[in-house]
């Protein structure tokens, strides 16, 4: 899931930016959790804030209801990349992305989600990954043929 934003971010609109694999922005980003000031609280939204920003700058958010600009967000790590032309920067992005297959992002994500964060413990997970990507045919087929022509998967020989 990429998400480009331009303009302002309220509350659940926040929780969904956190949860996105990739945030794209332009200038005109800024980011805020208004519940506190209705007597609300994010519940929802701050699983996937502290996972993306951490626990004290998430608390932080929830507490001040402020919003934060979008070099804030960048700096915080909310937002992966932002520029002034954000059109142009959300273009780059798709561009780079298409050339991805379906199913390694799809392992990629499973494998990702199933990580507890600790090297050791993880470890496991990872042989198991490493064996499933490297004995699948057209992965073999892909490097191979890189290997023989220089040519990556999406570009014709």
């Amino acid at each position: 899931v990429l998400s480009y934003v331009r303009g302002k971010v309220n509350a659940g609109g926040v929780g969904f930016v956190a949860a996105s694999d990739i945030v794209i922005a332009d200038q005109s980003a800024s980011f805020s959790l208004s519940e506190l000031l209705f007597g609300l609280m994010p519940a929802c939204v701050l699983p996937f804030l502290e996972r993306r920003i951490g626990p004290q700058r998430a608390h932080y958010m929830t507490l001040m209801t402020s919003a934060i600009g979008v070099d804030q967000a960048l700096a915080w790590g909310l937002v992966d990349a932002c520029a002034a032309d954000g059109d142009n920067l959300l273009r780059k992005h798709l561009l780079r992305l298409r050339r991805l297959s379906r199913p390694g992002v799809a392992r990629y994500k499973q494998f990702r989600g199933a990580l507890c964060g600790a090297p050791r413990l993880d470890r496991d997970a990872a042989l198991a990954a490493n064996r499933q990507v490297f004995s699948d045919p057209q992965n073999l087929s892909n490097i191979v043929r890189y290997v023989e022509t220089g040519a990556f998967p999406w570009e014709q020989v």
